[in-house]
């Protein structure tokens, strides 16, 4: 049971450290990407936001006890997790819903005003966000031209080239700074 694993363990890291429990984040890739969409369905009290990448969710009844600011990040050439659904050709062989209908659940539940709203679109990645949610939150989807099934700015996994267009890492860090 991870989500009883990480919520125990944040609780047992608070008690030996001076942690803030309102600036809890949860980020990973792939596989990492989906156990942070199910930490936020599952235990939204105890996270502030989620940075998933490469990843998606699959989730049947996600029905998360507050809103969940989110940044995701994804390549159109990823073929492990295809944007627009599907099963991919990697090791995973369940089927993944569209990830723009993924992040509109979601705005639902952050009740966003305004949905699928580009940001920006060059030749490199697009930005799309989902925004005017409760408590301020919002939710962006990087999605970029190169890459693959890989952290973008970061080093190369599952064989696949990572995105030299932007650096997760940094817009990470900015996303969660301000949540």
């Amino acid at each position: 049971d991870d989500v009883t694993f990480i919520s125990n363990m944040i609780d047992s890291i608070a008690i030996d450290f001076n942690i803030d429990l309102n600036r809890i984040y949860c980020t990973g890739m792939s596989n990492g990407g989906f156990m942070s969409y199910r930490m936020a369905c599952e235990r939204a009290d105890k996270i502030a936001a989620i940075a998933p990448v490469a990843g998606g969710m699959v989730i049947d009844n996600c029905d998360p006890e507050q809103q969940v600011p989110i940044i995701h990040f994804h390549s159109y050439l990823d073929e492990n997790i295809p944007l627009d659904g599907g099963i991919g050709n990697g090791p995973s062989t369940h089927y993944n819903p569209p990830l723009d209908s993924v992040l509109n659940v979601w705005a639902q539940n952050d009740e966003c005003l305004i949905l699928n709203d580009t940001i920006y679109d060059g030749d490199d990645y697009k930005q799309i966000r989902w925004s005017d949610c409760l408590c301020l939150s919002f939710i962006d989807l990087y999605i970029t031209e190169d890459g693959g099934h890989s952290w973008p700015g970061g080093t190369a996994s599952f064989g696949d080239p990572v995105s030299e267009v932007i650096n997760a890492n940094d817009l990470i860090w900015e996303f969660f700074t301000i949540h």
